[in-house]
This record gives C-alpha cells, sequence and structure tokens, in this order.
C-alpha cells in the first residue's frame, strides 16, 4: 500500500515537472505577397467562436490587450473606426490529452489540457492572410487566464518580420 502511494506520488511529481517545464512552443508564418511598410492601422475581425462577436472573456480580454501591445510596439496603431490597412483575428483550441507513467506493478494516468492560439493578419479586401503565428502549450483546464496568454503573444511576436 505504502509503496503504490510512494509510486503514485512520484508519478504525480513527474507529470506536474514534465507540465510545470511545458515550454510554449510557437510557430509563424509570413505571406510571401505581405508588404508590412504600407501597413499603418488595425482593426479587430469579429471571432466566430463567439458567434461573430467580439470575445469579451477575460482571457479574450488578455488575448486582445497583448496583441494590441505587440502591434502598437511595431508601430501600428487601432485604426479608430477608419477603415484598417489589415484585420486581427484569432482562434483558440482546447484538447484533452494524457500522459502514462508507471511501471510494471503501478501505472499512472494523468489528463491535461492542451492550448492552441493562433493570431492572423488578413488583408481586409482579400481575406488572405499576411502573417500568422501559433502557441500551444498546457492551460488551465478550467479556461482560466493565465500569463501564458501575455508569454505566448510575445513569443510569436518576436518572430514578426521587422
Amino acid at each position: 500500500m505504502i509503496r503504490q502511494r510512494v509510486s503514485g506520488l512520484l508519478a504525480l511529481a513527474g507529470l506536474l515537472t514534465l507540465l510545470g517545464c511545458s515550454p510554449v512552443t510557437v510557430s509563424t508564418g509570413t505571406s510571401p505577397s505581405a508588404d508590412f511598410s504600407k501597413l499603418h492601422t488595425f482593426a479587430w475581425e469579429p471571432n466566430p467562436q463567439m458567434e461573430g462577436n467580439l470575445d469579451d472573456s477575460i482571457a479574450g480580454q488578455q488575448i486582445h490587450a497583448a496583441v494590441n501591445q505587440a502591434l502598437e510596439a511595431r508601430g501600428f496603431r487601432p485604426a479608430a473606426g477608419a477603415p484598417p490597412d489589415f484585420l486581427v483575428d484569432y482562434r483558440v483550441k482546447t484538447q484533452q490529452e494524457s500522459q502514462v507513467f508507471g511501471g510494471r506493478w503501478n501505472v499512472e494516468q494523468f489528463n491535461y489540457t492542451m492550448g492552441t492560439l493562433m493570431v492572423a493578419l488578413v488583408d481586409p479586401k482579400s481575406k488572405l492572410f499576411l502573417w500568422q503565428g501559433t502557441a500551444q502549450g498546457v492551460v488551465d483546464p478550467g479556461g482560466q487566464p493565465t500569463p501564458e496568454i501575455q508569454t505566448s503573444v510575445q513569443k510569436m511576436f518576436a518572430k514578426f518580420p521587422s
């Protein structure tokens, strides 16, 4: 009994180490025809995941703030009602994952939620992507906002074309 409990605690510690050290992985892509020197203003595209509305959830607000900050740091500004040079769109996807730890006599399975955030800058006329960043990592299962949102967006835009 004690051996099983110790084994279970070791497996849990292993999972927490795995998840705690789980880095956010980021990838980006730029359209060969994108000319960012001609773009100055942006507006947010209503999110189809939110039935065509802007996402006003706390996590959505964090995403908006982080992306706004990243864009403004690169010299872009909100269109403020004027036609924007590009639109900002994003999607969030979560997926349940599991990890199995253990040995011959004791196997433990731990479940966690893997989240993906995709941010796209879109040409408002052609609707073609100009740039896309994707971040993936372990997220809070309750969907609560976390510092990883800011970190993920910063990592994405670190790869933004100059």
